[in-house]
């Protein structure tokens, strides 16, 4: 499509380092506003603390959060 309109495709498509940043500052931000970015030992206890079903929407949320953004970028 661009050769057709005659503009240059942008190098930044091809930078696959500035997309993998990208990405992990967006997901970084997310668990940071949602609270899933404190101290590792910390999440570790709570994790460990939590029944089965509380465990499962942990992880479902957390796969949903990596989908979204995935999806976004």
């Amino acid at each position: 499509f661009e050769v057709l309109i005659g503009s240059s495709r942008s190098h930044l498509w091809d930078q696959m380092q500035v997309w993998e940043d990208v990405f992990l500052d967006a997901v970084a931000q997310e668990r940071d506003i949602i609270g899933l970015d404190q101290g590792p030992a910390e999440m570790m206890e709570r994790y460990y603390s939590l029944s089965n079903a509380d465990r499962k929407r942990l992880e479902l949320d957390e796969d949903r959060l990596l989908a979204v953004m995935l999806y976004n970028l």
